[in-house]
């Protein structure tokens, strides 16, 4: 963590018009159970092309410690985009992962008054996990969890996710259509630790996504405010329960950077719990 605020004061120091197409992102997530994510990323652009690397770290009071690294770059231009990102999240657990993504978006119009899109996408994830779980549980909650874990060794289970979307704006709003499924690479094996995948404030998502459903609405006002909104469902595999998440954002703009504040629920049919997050972004512009 030190590291990580001693390089954000170094680009501070370093703002001159030179470094006019250099991004930096920070995000901070908080919720119930002493839960917190924060996430770091900074973003290089010329012309059309782009660069970006991330850093996020999680925590909770029921959680291990976790962080996801990543490397993100792309095209960009008036008729279509195109990006491929690598991720890893070191062993922590017992648990460690790798993923390669590509995503490409071809624009049917693109105009400053306008701006239809249609986009694919796909995502590889190599989980690897040592441990399997116990029979052995405890009460937490509504929520049983397994107390101890036998070491065995390494399985590994590969998840491609693939999906489409729409992108669509006009004047000062937009709407966001998306659509994915992910397949496995072997059958589920319950006497497995299901996959570590998604981390919220009080747990880390216990189940295998199959698909998932989203839609995001948002409203610039005055050129420099943007409300935004957006709601998802994923259905686990065999199983018709599923999560529910709605997240809303104020995001204001001002010369050199941007603050935003957020709120997300987050609803799991499976265990009947519900989750709520509050965060805080901020992104400056060198």
């Amino acid at each position: 963590m030190k590291k990580i605020i001693l390089i954000f004061f170094v680009f501070l120091t370093l703002k001159t018009k030179s470094y006019s197409d250099i991004t930096l992102n920070t995000d901070i997530t908080y919720g119930k159970y002493d839960y917190k994510k924060y996430s770091f990323s900074l973003e290089f652009s010329t012309g059309d092309y782009n660069i970006s690397t991330s850093y996020s770290s999680y925590s909770s009071d029921l959680l291990y410690p976790r962080k996801e690294l990543s490397l993100k770059t792309g095209y960009d231009n008036e008729e279509f985009k195109i990006s491929a990102d690598f991720g890893y999240t070191p062993e922590s657990d017992g648990y460690s992962s790798y993923s390669l993504g590509l995503d490409i978006c071809y624009f049917l119009e693109n105009t400053n008054k306008t701006s239809i899109g249609i986009g694919a996408f796909i995502n590889y994830t190599l989980n690897k996990d040592s441990y399997l779980i116990s029979t052995t549980t405890y009460s937490s909650g509504k929520r049983s969890k397994s107390n101890s874990f036998t070491k065995t060794p390494e399985y590994e289970l590969g998840e491609t996710e693939t999906g489409i979307y729409m992108e669509n704006r006009y004047k000062s709003v937009g709407l966001d259509l998306s659509y994915s499924k992910t397949n496995y690479s072997d059958p589920i094996d319950s006497s497995k630790r299901p996959i570590q995948k998604s981390i919220t404030s009080s747990f880390i998502t216990e189940g295998y996504i199959d698909k998932t459903y989203s839609i995001g609405i948002w409203i610039n006002i005055l050129k420099d405010l943007k409300l935004k909104s957006d709601y998802s469902l994923s259905k686990y595999v065999s199983s018709d329960k599923g999560i529910k998440s709605l997240g809303f954002e104020i995001q204001k703009d001002f010369d050199s950077f941007s603050l935003g504040i957020n709120y997300e629920t987050d609803k799991d049919d499976y265990y009947d719990e519900t989750e709520e997050l509050y965060g805080s972004s901020l992104s400056i512009y060198f």
